[in-house]
């Protein structure tokens, strides 16, 4: 075999490996998957209205949690109300909060519940991806009440931000792409 030849089978096998990349239509396809087989393996309902406000968890006739699907992309489910007398967040807002991320398997990546961490997690409200927080997580924050639970399903293409200490034995790239799960709780507004 010549030189030349050697060249040509050698650009074609590189052509070859490079077109196995992931696109970010790739992700996304990826992820509606998941978000989907999530729902359907809990038997959720999803709605584009939220629920009227009650007292309790949001349950259909049937029992089945629902999930109210925003225009930004988020599922937010409540599961309690909270103190509807108190400041609700908004933007500009510090919150002090506890939550559960896990991705949609059920795998735990990261926690501050009260038996992992003395003090609740304070956020200045910026309605925008921070360091840690993204847009969908701080959109949930600003669903509840003083007191109140959800859980929310943030797709990546609304904000997941995470630093390579968090468990699960993902990489940097896999959890900027991972669609999660938050069970989060407001403690305080100020």
């Amino acid at each position: 075999m010549n030189l030349k030849n050697v060249i040509i089978l050698l650009v074609a096998s590189l052509s070859f490996w490079s077109c196995k990349t992931d696109t970010f239509a790739d992700y996304v396809d990826a992820e509606n998957e998941a978000i989907d087989k999530y729902f359907k393996d809990i038997n959720a309902v999803i709605v584009h209205e939220k629920p009227e406000t009650v007292s309790g968890e949001w349950l259909d006739s049937n029992n089945r949690k629902i999930f109210y699907r925003t225009s930004s992309g988020l599922y937010y489910h409540q599961v309690s109300l909270g103190d509807t007398t108190a400041a609700k967040p908004k933007v500009s807002a510090t919150v002090y909060f506890r939550y559960l991320a896990k991705d949609l398997k059920d795998q735990k990546i990261y926690s501050a519940m009260e038996e992992n961490s003395p003090n609740p997690v304070k956020l200045f409200l910026t309605g925008s991806s921070s360091e840690l927080y993204g847009e969908g997580f701080q959109e949930s924050l600003m669903y509840l009440n003083k007191g109140g639970k959800c859980e929310a399903v943030v797709s990546f293409k609304i904000g997941n931000k995470y630093n390579s200490s968090l468990e699960g034995g993902y990489t940097s790239k896999d959890l900027k792409y991972l669609p999660m799960l938050y069970d989060i709780r407001l403690v305080n507004v100020e």
